[in-house]
């Protein structure tokens, strides 16, 4: 028996090393595939790392890398799930870094890492085939990052990469992409610098047959059709993913392991179960009185009758299979209620919501709180505020990875085991909990304000759950957030979209039928197939988050389930707004409180204490939390305002004036020693006094190491004198050692030095040498002190005056000054004083030398020097700022110029462009004076890199002249005019920022040019008959051109200056111009033939549209009782838009946008008097829409045939204008149309269909450049995207398919922007199922179109007529409604025949006016809906794609003798046009030149 077990042994280690042997040698070959994506390559290897592993591949986008493994066990599991896991691990090593922790490595997962691998388990668990219980394992580990490219989007890669190239069973591959709009440009993996500027971060997974996986999204209030067009773009890169990874697979060779077993339930107990409980379990389902408990109660009792039963009949069952076989048909029931009776258990239709209520302010005390309820699912939200301190800090691996280092706004979710009714363990967040409170914070993150003062902390409780909580928390944190007074941008709501779908039986993996649902419960997300949540304000989106459960969703059903969702959303919000819509214009008294405190620098030290003492007793006393914001301000976080009230008295207490005794300079006081320390004496010199050091330096002359060396004790009374207190920190500056001085003999001079010597060994104690450029200053007549350098002070002290004055005087002769002065350099004034105690480091000033020609060069090293260092700018601002330096300064410069002293005056440049760079408005106030601009601007002339010197000078007083259009009499303001324009010349002009200084280092001079244009501005507002004698003349028609031209630039200069004033002042200043008539005279100006006149008009115009669109509203339709709608005003600017000159059309798109802006309802007022929308389009349309559209229709007009042509007949003449400025006008007028379809939707209609102006505008299409006939596409695109019946019998009427389909066709195989275009126009029609126009497409165009194979929207067209046509035939399914039937007024109305005028309007009767036309649109509109009749459905022969009855003719509409015909389609040849439908900005406008290898046959007449 043991030789057996031995030998047993020996061959399971046998099978176990062989068993390695096969994936080692299998992964043996190294192999890489790369993929495309945009710019930069997605690099995917194999074979050469962790071969034992059943799967192994590494990701490297850019110089970041992963490598991801798949290990399945061959033996299953007792588990009734999948048990996979998949663990995700950022090695600090990765990213340069060593852990923080103590042991310095790696430990538990953080919640990044767990996110990131619930992101990568929702996109690859899908996949596994059903019953599939083996234990799974994914590990990806992040091998190195660049801080460039996220890692976890090649995790997801990866994953798919090692389960393809693995033995183990998976219906992959998937690829993965992360999806940003950076500027409005969508950005393919954008890097972390792009993402930090994109408004969209979503990751998206897909797999073959742009199949959708995986979403995960959080945005910035992205708009609806910009996140669809997002994940569009995203799949279709996804498939070159895809594409790489089936292609790695075919050259490894890869061959799927068979599982031994896989747990699906046996048929035979699946048909008994379903004979045993189908009824019964139908019969609770459709019983709405249940509630979730009641249900599932219901549920589980005819579960264990039935399983008892089962057991009966198969005694030998496995438990499993017994459980499965009723859930199966369990599911199998629930899924048939909605398919075939759209019911749900609850009793609601598939979109309605459940009851919703909503409160706020439920917890008094706390900052902020609510209580959301949807159907049984309630959710407990509050809002706590802390100082910015409590903000979460990133560990260094995070911050390096995403660049956050922390942040103050979290969102904790907490799902406790009685919401379900169950009892479990209360310990930490577990991954669900993690997973959902991500998502909640990201729908509410985008609306919090950046500015906020305080971290906020919002917790989610659920209190019951009965499906989509996480999303309940959404709307919860959303309200508690408003209740707390947190002025979020938009109130956020969120909700569920689950998914009934049917496989095709032919092809699983693809859906035969499917019912979307909102607002699911639990019962459904676990019978359903998807999970689909999208959270987002009113204006768009924030969060989406998408799980299915199936091997993936067609790109249709997920715009449909966006779509949905987003109005469901508004629904919600609309409630939510009843509660509260907007933040409590305060937070609760209870509510924390941030304070700013100034302490002066000099009160700094006492404010601080010893070792930061007084900040941590306040801190322990009071509760609060101070932070330094700046070098004198502190921000105070209190918890409550009480706390604060306390902190605030004991920072009082702390900073008030601590001089009881008010301390005189130089004076001599006894302090008493209160504590030894090695590097001094801690003193104090009057009782309540804070100790201050009295430094060893201080005690004596000679050098000591310990104040022991003197004899000095703690309680010891000491003579210091007091020299004030330090500028920078407050301390005192107080000395022993000059009161130690010998009286006799005590200072001589030895040449230009001064020595001390010790009166009893005579010994030199000092030595200083008396500089020329040394500020020395006497001081209360017994002293004298000076600085020898940087930090180091000297003092000296007399007995007695005589000797001060006779030392004093000695100095002065060396340095040639007065000795009646008290300081040997010019004084400096109080507020400069002031200014020097902000000064960080030290109070001392740059040292200037002497402001004389020889010094220049030394002056010149000593301000370029400056400019490094922030605190010597500061110390030679100052300096500078002495009495008359800078002017003297400027004397020198004229002195070198007479003396031609060249290298004198490139010292001067470089002086004054560094003085420039000082940044400072005092300096400014000097050289920009009227006596010294000049020859500041001569000093920057002279250039040393230049060969000769600019002339600027030249230019100022000669070339440039100020044209006073009116006298100003007020010479304040002409001098601050010439300030203000050679200060902008210096700025722009002469000193253009260079790129070896800092941009902020002229942002003085700016705010000086800014005030300077709010002072000139505000002087010419308040000077009422300057204004006034201005627009007298500007209005007078005796006025010369050339001064209206003055007069009309003056007024554009005025207005760009009025830019710089307050929001208030702005609006009182286009008042002010509107009352004086303004607009008026602009309607004369606007009109002239001068092109420099109506250009400055124009920017005035877009002054005052930008202002008040309304007022320019109001005048022009107060205008048209007074004159003729030629000359109307905002006739004369679409006039001046359509002759813009420009061959660019600069001018003309500027007013278009203003047009846009006059029309657009959006900001249109609808005051209780009057309705300004309805009165100005109503006038708009009357009286400016026919000049808008001149161009158009002449250039669309129809000519008379040959004379081969029948009698009578016209034809659309298919050459139009070549003139690339006209093209651009057609396309700009086009632009402006669309936006009316999509805006004004009765008015524009009415104006359609009587100028027939779609069929005008579908001539375009014919045009050879590419881009106006895109529009034109555009045009029709947004009429149809209406979906409006009445646009759709017009379009059907004309034949106006037939010019888009002969575009395609003659597009040929060319890929372009066209061919997508039109394929997305026919795409759109399909997925809104819009039946008049499909029967249409289907029944005359169809032969022509079914050769195109590289899209499946035309067969897709195809199926939904023959659908339509059998569901119409059979009247199989009740809940479809039937397309409506035209009654007798419609069909007369579109059937009368119409006589052919020269106008050539086929559309509408000639002999209606336009008057009478609303009156019949009214009877449409109101006319009933009834269904076709059977007939009429079986009309045409859709079977062969040809009409049975022929289509009118463009030409003549409603001539019955005219027939169309299609051509034989051509077979087409199978293209390389793979993919998705692209949106018209995929490809180059270039490629739509070239010549077609192949046309599709064209439709002809």
């Amino acid at each position: 028996m043991k030789h057996f077990l031995v030998l047993g042994l020996k061959v399971a280690r046998l099978h176990s090393r062989y068993c390695h042997q096969s994936v080692w040698s299998r992964h043996g070959t190294a192999r890489k595939v790369a993929v495309d994506l945009g710019e930069r390559k997605l690099e995917i290897s194999t074979g050469r790392l962790a071969r034992f592993a059943d799967g192994s591949a590494v990701v490297q986008f850019g110089e970041t890398s992963v490598m991801v493994t798949a290990v399945s066990k061959t033996k299953p599991t007792s588990s009734q799930f999948m048990p996979l896991v998949v663990d995700y691990r950022r090695k600090a090593a990765a990213a340069g870094r060593i852990p923080t922790n103590h042991l310095r490595r790696e430990l538990g997962t953080t919640d990044d890492e767990i996110l990131t691998s619930r992101l990568i388990d929702r996109s690859i668990r899908p996949l596994f085939p059903a019953g599939y219980f083996y234990d799974t394992q994914v590990v990806c580990n992040l091998l190195a990052v660049d801080g460039r490219n996220d890692p976890d989007v090649l995790a997801i890669n990866g994953a798919s990469a090692a389960l393809t190239l693995s033995d183990i069973p998976w219906n992959g591959p998937i690829g993965a992409v992360r999806m940003g709009i950076v500027n409005g440009e969508f950005v393919v993996n954008p890097t972390r610098k792009q993402m930090a500027f994109s408004t969209l971060n979503m990751v998206v997974a897909g797999a073959s047959h742009s199949q959708v996986v995986m979403i995960e999204a959080a945005a910035d209030n992205v708009l609806q059709q910009d996140f669809c067009h997002a994940v569009k773009l995203g799949v279709k890169h996804i498939q070159q993913i895809v594409l790489g990874l089936q292609q790695l697979a075919k050259e490894q060779g890869v061959t799927k392991r068979i599982p031994a077993k896989l747990f699906t339930p046996v048929q035979e107990m699946v048909d008994h179960a379903r004979k045993l409980a189908s009824n019964k379990i139908y019969a609770v389902f459709t019983n709405f009185s249940h509630d979730k408990i009641s249900r599932d109660e219901a549920i589980n009792s005819v579960r264990l009758d039935t399983e008892g039963q089962i057991k009966e009949r198969f005694p030998d069952a496995e438990p499993y299979d017994v459980v499965e076989a009723f859930n199966t048909v369990s599911k199998e029931v629930f899924r048939n209620l909605t398919f075939n009776e759209y019911k749900r258990c609850d009793g609601r239709n598939l979109t309605s919501l459940r009851d919703i209520n909503c409160e706020v302010d439920i917890l008094k005390p706390l900052h902020g709180s609510a209580l959301f309820q949807r159907g049984q699912t309630q959710v407990l939200c509050t809002v706590t505020f802390d100082s910015i301190e409590s903000s979460v800090k990133a560990d260094p691996v995070t911050a390096a990875l995403s660049g956050i280092k922390e942040k103050n706004f979290m969102l904790h979710y907490e799902f406790p085991p009685y919401a379900t009714n169950e009892i479990g363990k209360l310990g930490g967040v577990n991954r669900r909990e993690l997973g959902h409170g991500a998502l909640a914070e990201k729908a509410l993150k985008p609306v919090i304000p950046s500015n906020f003062p305080f971290t906020i902390r919002v917790t989610s409780e659920v209190l019951e759950s009965n499906g989509s909580s996480s999303m309940a928390s959404a709307c919860g944190g959303s309200l508690a957030l408003l209740d707390a007074g947190v002025p979020i941008t938009a109130p956020v709501a969120g909700v569920a979209i689950g998914l009934i779908s049917k496989a095709n039986p032919e092809k699983p993996s693809e859906l035969q039928d499917y019912r979307l649902l909102t607002d699911i419960l639990g019962i459904e997300d676990y019978n359903g197939d998807m999970d689909f949540k999208l959270a987002g304000t009113s204006k768009g989106i924030t969060a989406l988050q998408a799980d299915v459960k199936i091997p993936g969703l067609p790109l249709k059903i997920v715009m449909e389930a966006i779509q949905q969702a987003t109005g469901a959303k508004r629904e919600i919000l609309s409630i939510m707004n009843k509660t509260i819509a907007k933040p409590r214009a305060s937070r609760k008294g209870n509510g924390p409180v941030v304070e700013t405190v100034r302490v002066p620098v000099s009160r700094r030290a006492r404010f601080v204490g010893p070792g930061g003492y007084n900040l941590r007793r306040l801190q322990a006393l009071t509760g609060v939390t101070i932070n330094q914001v700046d070098e004198e301000t502190f921000s105070v976080f209190a918890p409550t305002p009480s706390a604060m009230n306390e902190a605030q008295e004991f920072i009082g207490e702390l900073c008030k004036d601590d001089q009881d005794i008010q301390l005189e300079f130089g004076a001599v006081y006894t302090a008493t020693i209160i504590e030894i320390r090695d590097n001094g004496v801690m003193v104090k010199l009057y009782p309540n006094m804070t100790p201050v050091l009295l430094h060893n330096t201080q005690l004596d002359h000679k050098r000591i190491r310990h104040p022991s060396a003197l004899g000095l004790e703690a309680g010891q009374q000491i003579q210091v004198k007091y020299f004030g207190r330090d500028p920078i920190d407050g301390r005192m500056r107080l000395s022993r050692k000059v009161l130690w001085a010998p009286t006799a003999s005590l200072v001589k001079t030895k040449g230009i030095s001064l020595l001390v010597r010790a009166e009893s060994d005579g010994s030199i104690l000092l030595e200083s040498r008396i500089s020329p450029n040394t500020a020395y200053q006497k001081q209360q007549d017994t002293l004298i002190v000076w600085s020898e350098a940087e930090n180091y002070d000297l003092a000296l002290s007399f007995q007695e005056k005589a000797g001060c004055d006779e030392i004093w005087e000695k100095i002065c002769q060396v340095q040639g000054k007065d000795p009646a002065v008290e300081i040997t350099q010019d004084p400096i004034d109080e507020s400069e004083e002031e200014r020097m105690e902000e000064l960080p480091e030290t109070s001392h000033l740059v040292d200037l030398p002497p402001c004389e020609l020889a010094k220049l060069e030394e002056l010149a090293d000593l301000v370029t020097s400056v400019l490094s260092s922030p605190i010597r700018r500061e110390k030679l601002a100052l300096a500078l700022m002495s009495d008359g330096y800078i002017k003297r300064l400027l004397q020198l410069f004229q002195a070198c110029e007479d003396l031609d002293n060249r290298e004198g005056l490139h010292h001067l440049h470089e002086i004054v462009r560094g003085v420039l760079f000082l940044n400072k408005a005092a300096l400014f106030e000097v050289m920009f004076s009227d006596d010294c601009i000049m020859d500041v601007v001569g000093c920057l002339e002279y250039d040393p890199a230049l060969v000769q010197p600019r002339r600027h000078r030249d230019f100022l007083t000669k070339t440039a002249k100020f044209k006073e259009v009116i006298p100003i009499t007020d010479s304040e303001l002409r001098q601050k005019i010439h300030q203000t324009y050679r200060v902008q010349y210096i700025q722009d002009i002469i000193l253009p920022t260079p790129s070896v200084f800092e941009e902020n280092f002229l942002s003085t001079l700016t705010s000086f040019i800014f005030f300077n244009k709010v002072e000139i501005v505000s002087m010419l507002q308040e000077d009422e008959k300057f204004l006034t004698e201005v627009f007298a003349q500007l209005t007078d028609e005796a006025t010369e051109a050339g001064k209206r031209r003055e007069l009309v630039n003056f007024f554009k200069e005025f207005c760009a200056f009025s830019q710089t004033l307050q929001p208030q002042n702005r609006d009182a200043f286009f008042k002010t111009l509107a009352n004086l008539g303004i607009l008026p005279a602009l309607e004369i100006v606007m009109g002239m033939d001068d092109l420099q006149v109506r250009a400055a008009a124009t920017d005035i115009f877009s002054y005052l549209v930008e202002f008040s669109p309304s007022m320019v509203r109001e005048f022009v339709m107060q205008e048209l009782q007074q004159t003729d709608d030629d000359v109307l005003l905002i006739n004369v600017v679409i006039k001046q838009m359509i002759c813009d000159s420009d061959p660019e059309l600069g001018g003309a798109v500027q007013l278009m946008g203003l047009l846009r802006t006059l029309i657009d309802p959006e900001n249109m007022l609808a005051p209780t008097n009057k309705t300004e929308k309805t009165e100005f389009l109503s006038f708009f349309y009357k009286y400016c829409m026919q000049v808008l559209t001149a161009p158009l229709l002449a250039n669309t007009a129809e000519e008379t045939c040959s004379e081969d042509s029948p009698e009578g007949s016209t034809k659309i003449n298919p050459v139009c204008p070549d003139n690339f400025q006209t093209a651009q006008l057609l396309a700009l007028i086009l632009e402006l149309l669309t936006f009316c379809v999509e805006h004004h939707t009765y008015h524009i209609k009415n104006y359609i269909m009587t100028k027939d102006l779609l069929r005008r505008v579908l001539m375009l299409m014919n045009s050879k450049h590419t881009f106006l006939a895109l529009c034109a596409l555009r045009f029709m695109r947004r009429i149809i995207g209406l979906k409006d019946e009445f646009y759709n019998r017009y379009i059907i009427k004309g034949n106006l398919f037939e010019p888009v389909i002969n575009a395609l066709l003659d597009n040929g195989t060319r890929y372009n922007l066209l061919n997508s275009a039109v394929i997305e126009l026919f795409e759109f029609i399909k997925v809104e199922d819009i039946k008049t126009l499909i029967a249409h497409i289907v029944d005359n165009f169809y032969t022509a179109l079914e050769s195109i194979e590289y899209v499946q929207t035309f067969k897709g067209l195809k199926s939904k007529y023959e659908q339509e046509r059998e569901r119409q035939n059979q009247r199989l399914n009740r809940y479809r409604r039937d397309a409506r039937a035209l009654d007798d007024d419609e069909e007369m109305w579109f059937n009368e025949d119409e006589d052919d005028d020269d106008e050539g309007e086929p559309v509408v009767e000639k002999s209606r006016s336009e008057e009478d036309f609303p009156e019949s649109y009214g009877k449409f509109i109101q006319a009933k809906k009834v269904s076709l009749s059977a007939g009429a459905a079986n009309g045409s022969n859709g079977a062969n794609g040809k009409p049975a009855v022929p289509p009118p003719s463009p030409a003549s509409p409603n001539s019955s003798s005219a027939k169309s015909t299609l051509l034989p389609a051509t077979p087409m040849a199978k293209t390389a046009l793979v993919g998705l439908v692209d949106y018209p900005d995929d490809e180059d406008e270039e490629e739509e030149e070239e010549e077609s290898p192949r046309k599709r046959p064209r439709l002809g007449t």
